[in-house]
């Protein structure tokens, strides 16, 4: 038991507010009794007002204990006196125990706070979540606000009557906040959650919304949300997973095969599947970036699709890259499935995913077997090739001049300051292959993209390159102090 100060006055009007958690949930855990003793060198006057048991807690995590004084029966506060507020814990069984932090004792609010707010597990789908929470007091009117975690700004929805709410329109296997606040004099609000959304069915792809998957909301060792891990890879090393190097931004994901497992004999063979795409297979184009950590000795990497995620050997090979053939230096692979669309056409199967496995290279030597994975993308194949040698020339002050290859019906031409999003030139139905860019600033870094319009209408993957203009010529007499410079200008 732990006792707070003494307290002389009315200890109805106050609460005891203390965040708890026990080791377990069952019985063998024990309760937490919060209650006042008179006399803080006896126990026997230990007074229970509330009782909060393990086994009515949500999980062995931190949860809020709300202790209002003014709910016993048959009591009248001594004014004159002195109450000392205090915790008491009564285990169920040997060597166990509860925490407790941020211990509150403080005036009750006139608006009882909204607590137990929790998304329903079963009741999460990929557009939807039900939020409920509890209310101690007679209010029965709340807002509830909700944003995405990446997002400043919350929306905003009115609940009467009944303490739960269904959010709808949300977007799928993506992380929300949330909190509930009570309409009353003084608006309380709950302590807030995060939940996340269920991934969808399937996904369609469309000329202007493509898959893309950067691995960069992802904690070490993660798999990607709606991917599937159809081989589970560990070792004291290692595992397969999300880790921290890439070819942009700051992670990739990395299909590794533990050394112990990399031999002719080995069975380990790390293999993801993609979420589903309702598009028919052959229509899509597969694109990302990867390398190798080691070209001698690392295997290959094979993309395929799986026709049941409960079954590797329903792994569908289609196309195999070699060690060598990937590199030790970042890629990009570009696998269209109509060029597999025989395979892909004549097999039956109602279920097709896209696949992804890191096959042994029968080595017997010692070597880390790791395959990185970046900047993935699923699309539409166009139906033309991607313009490529772009080349930026004629560069001055305020213009250059870009010229590329390809045999697309037309181009989409766009020119954004480097490292920002200030589009300077977005320009359709270019039908050159010569563009001149013209109206931009002197001693400003820029990047060009080109696009291809396909005759049917889709589009291929850009190509890009970055360019600096000139600076304007200097009046004479001219002089820097070099003050405005960092130690490597």
């Amino acid at each position: 038991m732990i006792t707070l100060n003494g307290y002389q006055g009315d200890i109805t009007e106050l609460q005891l507010v203390a965040w708890a958690k026990p080791n377990g949930t069952t019985s063998s855990y024990g309760k937490m009794q919060v209650g006042f003793m008179t006399d803080n060198t006896d126990t026997n006057t230990f007074v229970v007002v509330k009782e909060y048991l393990a086994t009515d807690w949500p999980s062995s995590v931190y949860d809020e204990m709300i202790t209002p004084f003014n709910t016993l029966e048959d009591f009248t506060a001594d004014v004159d006196a002195v109450y000392y507020p205090a915790i008491k814990y009564i285990s169920g069984g040997n060597y166990y125990q509860w925490y407790i932090d941020d211990v509150t004792l403080e005036i009750i609010p006139e608006c009882a706070k909204p607590t137990k707010l929790a998304a329903t597990p079963d009741a999460i789908t990929s557009t939807t979540a039900t939020l409920t929470w509890q209310q101690s007091d007679e209010n029965t009117s709340w807002v509830v606000y909700y944003k995405k975690t990446t997002e400043t700004e919350y929306q905003t929805q009115t609940v009467s009557g009944t303490p739960t709410i269904t959010l709808t329109d949300l977007n799928p296997a993506t992380i929300y906040d949330a909190y509930v606040e009570v309409v009353c004099a003084e608006n309380v609000a709950s302590n807030p959650i995060q939940f996340k959304t269920a991934c969808p069915d399937e996904i369609t792809i469309t000329d202007n919304d493509k898959y893309i998957e950067d691995f960069e909301t992802y904690i070490v060792g993660a798999t990607p949300d709606c991917w599937t891990s159809m081989t589970p890879v560990s070792s004291s090393y290692y595992t397969s997973g999300v880790v921290s190097q890439s070819k942009s931004g700051n992670n990739s994901f990395r299909l590794y095969i533990p050394y112990q497992d990399y031999g002719a004999n080995g069975t380990t063979q790390p293999m993801y599947a993609l979420p589903k795409f309702s598009n028919d297979l052959e229509t899509l184009r597969l694109s990302f970036y990867a390398k190798v950590s080691s070209s001698y000795s690392c295997g290959d990497l094979q993309i395929g699709y799986l026709t049941n995620l409960t079954d590797t050997s329903s792994f569908v090979l289609l196309k195999s890259y070699t060690a060598s053939e990937v590199g030790s230096s970042w890629n990009l692979l570009k696998i269209n499935m109509a060029d597999f669309s025989e395979t892909i056409v004549a097999d039956e199967s109602t279920d097709k995913y896209i696949a992804l496995r890191h096959n042994k290279p029968g080595y017997t030597g010692y070597s880390e077997l790791s395959c990185y994975i970046d900047s993935l993308s699923v699309g539409l194949a166009p139906s033309c090739s991607d313009p490529n040698g772009l080349v930026v020339s004629d560069i001055d002050v305020t213009s250059a001049n870009i010229t590329w290859n390809g045999d697309a019906s037309s181009y989409n031409v766009k020119v954004v300051v480097d490292g920002t999003n200030e589009v300077i030139i977005n320009e359709t139905n270019v039908t050159e292959n010569t563009f001149a860019i013209e109206n931009l600033t002197d001693n400003t870094s820029y990047v060009a993209s080109v696009t291809g319009v396909c005759e049917d209408g889709g589009l291929t993957d850009p190509i890009s390159a970055l360019f600096h203009t000139r600076c304007v010529a200097m009046d004479i007499p001219w002089e820097t102090s070099f003050e405005d410079l960092n130690t490597t200008s």
